[in-house]
């Protein structure tokens, strides 16, 4: 018989627009995303969160695509999830015209993005990253459109 250890697993709070799926924490929107107030969406105390060059962020950092969250417990990682942030391509946080120039890239099959940087891009989330992708994140960038 296999049980589940809950205490070994990243829990999110009650009521909150945040869901995690398929490994990836989605829901996040590229505004001010700080450490501080990613973590306190959570249940779990022991979790600390890492850019993508495995770098632990402090309390202040701002929290990008692909950025990962752990749950770590006597020093050892018992359970991640990768942070997908709506609009950030880059990693960086925030949507704007790199992004757009990343997602153009990738259209042009000349860049090789991870899953969370494509997820973070699927804006109108029909499940594909095409052209649609690109027109509405181009019409955040100057107000046209909201995430």
């Amino acid at each position: 018989i296999a049980v589940s250890n809950e205490l070994n697993t990243i829990k999110l709070i009650k009521n909150t627009v945040l869901s995690i799926k398929n490994g990836m924490l989605v829901g996040l929107k590229a505004i001010s995303n700080k450490v501080s107030d990613i973590l306190a969406m959570f249940r779990n105390k022991n979790l600390i969160i890492v850019d993508s060059n495995g770098k632990k962020l402090d309390e202040n950092s701002t929290v990008g695509t692909d950025s990962s969250i752990k749950l770590e417990i006597d020093g050892k990682e018992v359970d991640s999830v990768s942070v997908v942030v709506k609009g950030d391509m880059t990693g960086d946080g925030k949507a704007n015209n790199r992004d757009v120039a990343m997602l153009m890239r990738y259209l042009a099959e000349k860049e090789i993005p991870s899953n969370c940087k494509i997820a973070a891009v699927d804006i109108n989330e029909d499940g594909v990253v095409d052209n649609r992708d690109a027109a509405m994140l181009a019409q955040v960038l100057v107000g046209k459109y909201v995430l």
